[in-house]
């Protein structure tokens, strides 16, 4: 039966401690503590990535166990997935401006893919220009939509003056 660097203890054919996770050492070897390769304690600098060892202080560049990684249990919080507009970039495509509702659809598409990866600032502001984008296509549609209406009523009322201002003459 052995022991691990932490004191418990283990069985003899284990090579990491199976209740902390700290590597079973034998024979004295040491461990660099930046990349944790195994060493004799006898060298000045690492033999993998050349961090040399103060010869006054070792137990500073050489441990007894190896340099574990700490990680957190708790998740990394990420900020909601912004709206996309996906929906109001399509309306606005086939309802009001084609060439505006398209830009909005690009920068929509954008916006998942951004955010998947791991980009949120990237999605939100890819979602920014597709709303403006949308906004503006809409607002272009409504504006055209009021204008047709006006050359109409104007057209139909010049067509009902000039028959009348015939049927005057006449």
């Amino acid at each position: 039966m052995k022991q691990c660097p932490n004191g418990h203890d283990v069985s003899d054919e284990v090579k990491f401690c199976p209740t902390c996770g700290a590597q079973i050492v034998e024979n004295g070897s040491k461990f660099c503590t930046k990349c944790g390769s195994e060493q004799n304690g006898n060298e000045r600098f690492c033999t993998h990535c050349g961090t040399p060892f103060d010869v006054t202080d070792t137990q500073k560049s050489v441990t007894d166990t190896p340099k574990m990684q700490e990680t957190s249990s708790e998740p990394i919080p990420c900020p909601k997935k912004p709206d996309n507009y996906m929906v109001w970039a399509i309306l606005c495509t086939l309802l009001c401006c084609l060439p505006f509702g398209i830009v909005s659809i690009v920068y929509a598409a954008k916006v998942d893919g951004l955010y998947l990866a791991g980009d949120y600032q990237g999605a939100q502001e890819a979602a920014d220009q597709a709303r403006v984008y949308f906004t503006i296509g809409i607002g272009c549609g409504i504006a055209v939509y009021i204008i047709c209406f006006f050359i109409g009523f104007a057209d139909g009322f010049a067509d009902g003056f000039m028959e009348g201002f015939i049927d005057a003459i006449k």
